[in-house]
């Protein structure tokens, strides 16, 4: 068969799927399907996983995610998680996305964390936003000293 009949005879497509709306994380917070979706930081996710794996052997795959994790989470002792996430949970004015990404990401002043989560310009004054990001650091001090 030669191509001309391959493309003459080509299946045709059933109707298009609706294109997907962007998702970014910039000024404005658009996460599609997952706008109003609970956010885990890396610490609570690797707190998650490493239970999940205790379980099962740490081969392949999930010795792979338990590196990640033991690279990329800040936190590691399970109370220090639960008090950023007290923490961060106090700021309602906050989306879950945003405060995962503040319990992730190591932002030591107010800008910097304006600059990675532009959606928190408007949310949270650079002053409250100073001091949080300072709260955090305190508890992960606390958590490597556990350590």
């Amino acid at each position: 068969m030669s191509h001309e009949d391959v493309r003459r005879h080509a299946p045709v497509s059933g109707p298009r799927a609706k294109p997907r709306e962007l998702e970014t994380a910039e000024e404005e917070l658009k996460l599609g399907e997952f706008q109003n979706v609970p956010c885990l930081s890396m610490s609570e996710a690797a707190l998650l996983v490493k239970a999940i794996l205790d379980r099962r052997t740490r081969r392949g795959v999930n010795r792979v995610w338990s590196e990640y994790f033991d690279a990329f989470a800040y936190f590691r002792h399970a109370e220090s998680i639960e008090a950023v996430e007290r923490l961060v949970g106090a700021h309602q004015e906050l989306a879950s996305f945003e405060k995962a990404q503040l319990s992730t990401l190591r932002c030591t002043d107010a800008e910097e964390a304006e600059r990675l989560i532009p959606s928190l310009t408007d949310k949270i004054s650079n002053e409250d936003l100073q001091i949080l990001l300072d709260d955090i650091h305190a508890i992960r001090l606390l958590d490597a000293e556990r350590a």
